[in-house]
């Protein structure tokens, strides 16, 4: 394995475990109410959204590199700010600068990856990449709430910038997007195999009804995609889905639990979900109402067991139940969406995905504590299942 694949895991990984140490420290230590804390999680990720599209001509570019700068000037803005100010707006913007930083770090490990390693395995690389992530922060999530490691916020913070630092030292440039071209091309040409065969045999016989039969019967065998908008948008509604219920979690849980014990919880959580995900890296299923129908279970799961989480084992087995379904309806629905773009727009899914990251927690800001806070959950798992069918 490539030393730059290895780094920008590790990356990755650190930035994740941040974001949610950051996240759940703001909401404890600060004392924010559960609108606030929701307000904050919608402005990450409509940063991290506006990042992803002003990031997706580089990309289209081949502009690896540059994406890997931003993301250390990024990380460096986001420490700073942390550590200079130490108060909940140095916090508060530290997470939005961590926001630009994964952004940016995202697609510029994107975009190497697809152009370094084989198109058929770009799915699976991606889920390995996420289980190893998940293991990594469950591992020391779960080290930070037994008091087992003592690190803090800022150092942690300290250890992703580092990180990020050896993988932009590190990542190869992109000198010409081969495999990506090559990919939308073989797409391309499987499509019209059996249309030029069919045109070119029947045509010789010169029979056009039986050249009309046969025309439709080789189209039947060709795959119809529903079109990528409409994947994306499924994509978008169960994100906010999981979003609208998890941007409030952790003031939920803040009259119950310390904060170190909900951290060993979300810990257990990424473990377990790491573990369940191992079949993914398998399988290429690209079934869009199946993944439809497990968002709709998913809000139903969420919303039933909200109001009932009481200990480490109750906040594991939610959040790891969430996670795994989403990690399964993302994987289906990107796959997908691959196929059905030929390999093209893929910033275009991830922003619509984001999309859904900040339409929850702007719901959940509104509707925290209100009578319509489950119903509205459900109803966005209704029509994430309505558009994929």
């Amino acid at each position: 394995m490539s030393l730059w694949v290895t780094l920008g895991g590790v990356s990755q990984a650190l930035l994740g475990l941040v974001e949610i140490v950051l996240y759940t420290f703001i909401a404890y230590q600060g004392g924010v109410s559960g609108t606030s804390l929701a307000l904050l999680a919608a402005a990450w990720s409509f940063v991290f959204f506006v990042a992803s599209r002003l990031m997706a001509p580089s990309a289209e570019a081949g502009c690896n590199k540059g994406l890997g700068l931003v993301a250390l000037v990024s990380m460096i803005a986001s420490v700073v700010s942390f550590a200079a100010l130490r108060s909940l707006i140095g916090a508060a913007a530290a997470f939005l600068f961590h926001a630009v930083a994964s952004a940016s770090l995202s697609v510029s490990l994107g975009l190497t990856s697809m152009e370094y390693t084989e198109y058929r395995y770009w799915v699976r690389i991606d889920i390995v990449e996420r289980i190893l992530s998940l293991l990594f922060i469950g591992a020391v999530l779960v080290a930070l709430g037994r008091r087992i490691v003592t690190w803090s916020p800022l150092e942690m913070m300290l250890a992703g910038l580092g990180a990020v630092a050896a993988y932009y030292a590190a990542i190869p440039p992109v000198v010409l997007d081969f495999e990506r071209r090559y990919y939308r091309f073989n797409r391309y040409v499987e499509s019209i195999r059996g249309y030029v065969h069919a045109m070119s045999v029947l045509s010789y016989i010169g029979s056009p009804r039986v050249m009309e039969a046969a025309y439709s019967r080789i189209r039947a065998r060709i795959p119809s995609y529903l079109s990528p908008e409409r994947v994306a948008l499924g994509a978008l509604l169960a994100t906010a889905v999981g979003e609208y219920i998890m941007a409030v979690l952790p003031v939920n849980m803040r009259d119950i639990m310390a904060l170190t014990t909900l951290w060993q919880g979300y810990g257990y959580a990424a473990i377990i979900t790491a573990i369940a995900l191992l079949p993914i890296a398998l399988t290429q299923r690209t079934s869009p109402v199946l993944a439809g129908s497990l968002s709709l279970l998913r809000g139903v799961v969420l919303v039933a067991f909200f109001p009932l989480l009481r200990t480490i084992r109750d906040i594991a087995l939610y959040v790891a139940a969430s996670s795994i379904l989403f990690g399964i309806i993302d994987a289906i629905l990107a796959n997908y969406f691959v196929d059905a773009a030929y390999a093209r727009r893929g910033t275009f899914y991830q922003a619509m995905r984001e999309i859904g990251s900040v339409v929850g927690p702007l719901l959940a800001a509104a509707l925290y504590g209100t009578g319509l806070f489950g119903p509205v959950a459900i109803t966005l798992a209704i029509f994430s299942l309505i558009v994929l069918l």
